[in-house]
């Protein structure tokens, strides 16, 4: 669980944030 979370969390995580709070704000 942390092998597979390690990686797609920090590349998954600071960027759909950004786009899924812009997206849903408006």
């Amino acid at each position: 669980m942390k092998r597979v979370t390690s990686l797609p969390l920090p590349n998954y995580q600071p960027r759909p944030p950004l786009m899924v709070d812009r997206n849903q704000k408006p």
